[in-house]
């Protein structure tokens, strides 16, 4: 009998987890076409040395609820991926801070920061920062 409703009770966890996470059609959500606003506030630098930490400090706001952030760095040449970040969000404002050290194997290169955002209503924004690496 204890085992039925934990078991219960686990499962009513789950779905309700799952429901919350899920877009939904609010009324505010119909009326907004205000797309995020993303500040890229570090890097700022352009160039970089290997072995350097490269600061990632981004704020995205929106005018009702965000859904979600991604920040990537990828090779501007070869397209590969080198950071991801990725955040869920039910606030107006996500602020992140973190960081990316260039590696000695990646050598001289071109890399762009990119930021992309959602709000709940499904406008999207995204921005960019290119900088380059040095031996």
């Amino acid at each position: 009998m204890m085992k039925s409703k934990v078991f219960k009770f686990a499962l009513l966890a789950v779905i309700v987890s799952i429901a919350a996470c899920e877009k939904d059609d609010h009324e505010h959500d119909k009326n907004d076409n205000i797309p995020p606003t993303i500040s890229i506030i570090r890097p700022n630098e352009s160039a970089f040395r290997v072995g350097d930490t490269v600061f990632i400090q981004i704020n995205v706001l929106d005018n009702v609820e965000l859904h979600e952030v991604d920040v990537f760095i990828n090779d501007k040449v070869t397209g590969a991926e080198k950071y991801k970040l990725h955040r869920h969000s039910h606030s107006r404002e996500v602020n992140i801070n973190s960081w990316w050290i260039a590696e000695a194997g990646e050598g001289h290169a071109d890399y762009v920061l990119i930021v992309t955002a959602e709000d709940a209503a499904g406008n999207k924004a995204e921005r960019t920062h290119e900088f380059h690496v040095d031996l």
